[in-house]
């Protein structure tokens, strides 16, 4: 009986001992994981290099040192349609303008990735905002990957409530706000697929019907207009002035919203510019209907120098 129990004791031992080198074992591959996607990828990622570097030359930013210090948010329409080199080499003396883009990005990715900008200490004069009247007044998030990028742990409730997200989603994203590697998955398995098969994004975009959006012009000026001063009082919040540009595009209903957004614009006192009416430029000066081609951003730079040397004169 003895040399029973000693036995049976023996192997729960050895199993126990099996499951923690196991456990070990698998706590130890995620921790590599986790060391991969958050210092090796950025390094082997140009747009993941990019964002990284744009996000630390943001939250540096200072008053006094230049004399007018201006942050542009935006994304690919910023990315695609601003020759930004062009931009900061044209501004007027004493003005320095740095950006930040993320894409695939819209107003609820930018509240948050806002506030979490200056709770890290930056503080320009200015911040430009850069959105579609669309993205202003749409439901878009990207999710995991602006969990990430752009928010706090203390934002992910907040996020749920606007969002509606179930306790599932609101879960996830608050492990994407931790993980580097669960909150980038995504934007791996697109980068993998990618280098395996280059034409993947032109495919996708023929094969895949753009969503439509609509919106009743009333209710786009209301929902506007709340979110304009919602984001003002954050940027007034750290004595920052607020400036929401809207980029060109080919959307349907772009001139009815942009011109919603406009009246939203003097109702929330927040100066809306539209360097572009959005009938004014032909197929021709974009490269899907949506972004700007070369041809285009070479317009479209010339004409934000333009106004922006007016709202952000010293």
């Amino acid at each position: 009986m003895r040399l029973f129990t000693f036995s049976s004791s023996a192997k729960n031992h050895a199993t126990l001992g099996h499951s923690l080198a196991f456990l070990a074992a698998i706590f130890a591959v995620l921790l590599a994981v986790e060391f991969f996607t958050r210092w090796v990828v950025p390094s082997a990622s140009r747009i993941e290099a990019r964002v990284a570097r744009e996000h630390r030359a943001a939250r540096s930013m200072q008053m006094g040192t230049p004399l007018q210090a201006v942050l542009i948010v935006g994304n690919s329409l910023l990315d695609a349609g601003v020759h930004f080199d062009e931009l900061q080499r044209s501004l007027l003396p004493g003005v320095e303008a740095r950006r930040f883009v993320v894409e695939d990005t819209s107003y609820t990715d930018w509240f948050f990735g806002l506030r979490r900008l200056i709770r890290e200490g930056t503080r320009p004069h200015r911040v430009v905002v850069m959105l579609t009247a669309n993205q202003l007044v749409s439901e878009g998030f990207r999710g995991s990957y602006s969990a990430y990028r752009l928010l706090q742990p203390d934002d992910v409730p907040a996020v749920a409530r606007s969002l509606r997200l179930s306790n599932t989603a609101t879960f996830g994203l608050l492990v994407s706000n931790i993980s580097a590697y669960y909150g980038l998955r995504s934007e791996l398995r697109k980068q993998f697929l990618k280098a395996l098969v280059p034409e993947l994004p032109l495919l996708t975009a023929r094969l895949i019907e753009p969503r439509k959006f609509h919106m009743e012009a009333n209710q786009a000026v209301t929902l506007a207009a709340r979110r304009l001063s919602d984001l003002k009082l954050i940027a007034q919040g750290a004595r920052i002035e607020l400036v929401f540009v809207i980029p060109p595009t080919t959307e349907g209903d772009a001139v009815t919203m942009t011109n919603a957004v406009r009246i939203a614009g003097g109702i929330a006192g927040v100066p809306v510019v539209v360097p572009i009416h959005p009938t004014e430029l032909g197929a021709e000066f974009y490269t899907d209907g949506f972004h700007l081609n070369d041809r285009g951003a070479k317009v479209f730079t010339s004409r934000l120098i333009r106004v922006l040397q007016t709202n952000i004169a010293p």
